[in-house]
């Protein structure tokens, strides 16, 4: 749950509050990018641009559901981290 704090899905540009992930729609693929996404731990993405990894899906089958929930909570985590801190919790 993420109460107050609200995470973006970007398409194509960084968006505020901090961008989590993109898509980007091409002919033979759909690419699926995380603007941090050197820092996810979790292998399967190839590293491009700054701090940026991405993983291209060319059928359903590329599309894992646990690898995507692992790298998707990853970068939520390192979003949330740059959030201030609700002040109704203070």
């Amino acid at each position: 749950m993420i109460s107050h704090r609200s995470l973006s899905l970007a398409a194509g540009s960084p968006a505020h509050p901090p961008a989590v992930c993109l898509l980007k729609a091409y002919p033979a693929d759909l690419t699926f990018g995380f603007w941090r996404g050197r820092e996810i731990t979790t292998p399967g993405l190839t590293q491009a641009g700054q701090g940026m990894a991405h993983v291209k899906l060319r059928g359903a089958a590329d599309a894992g559901p646990a690898l995507f929930t692992g790298w998707l909570r990853q970068v939520r985590e390192l979003a949330l981290a740059e959030l201030p801190a609700d002040p109704a919790r203070r």
